[in-house]
C-alpha cells in the first residue's frame, strides 16, 4: 500500500473543503483511487486532523473490545469506526 505525505493529503482535503473539486475529480487529478481520497476526507471530518501514514501496529485487548463495543452500540459503518479509531 502506498504511503502519502500529510502535505499531499492536506492539499487534497483543502481543495475539497473549498469546493474546488469533488473527491472523484481530485482522485483523477492526483492519480489516486477515489476511495482513498474519500477516506481521507471522512477521517478529517470525524477527527479534525490529517492522519499520518501508520506502521503496522499492535492493539491490546482493551482497545479491541472498545472498538467492538462502539460498533455495536452506535449505528455506524465499519468505515466510520475505522476512521474514528
Amino acid at each position: 500500500m502506498a504511503k502519502y505525505s500529510p502535505e499531499l493529503k492536506a492539499e487534497i482535503i483543502s481543495k475539497y473543503n473549498q469546493g474546488m473539486a469533488t473527491s472523484i475529480q481530485l482522485a483523477r487529478e492526483y492519480n489516486l483511487n477515489s476511495r482513498v481520497v474519500r477516506s481521507w476526507i471522512q477521517t478529517y471530518r470525524l477527527q479534525g486532523k490529517i492522519r499520518h501514514s501508520r506502521n503496522k501496529r499492535i492493539f491490546d485487548t482493551d482497545f479491541k473490545l472498545a472498538v467492538i463495543d462502539y460498533y455495536q452500540t452506535h449505528e455506524v459503518t465499519i468505515a466510520e469506526v475505522a476512521a474514528r479509531f
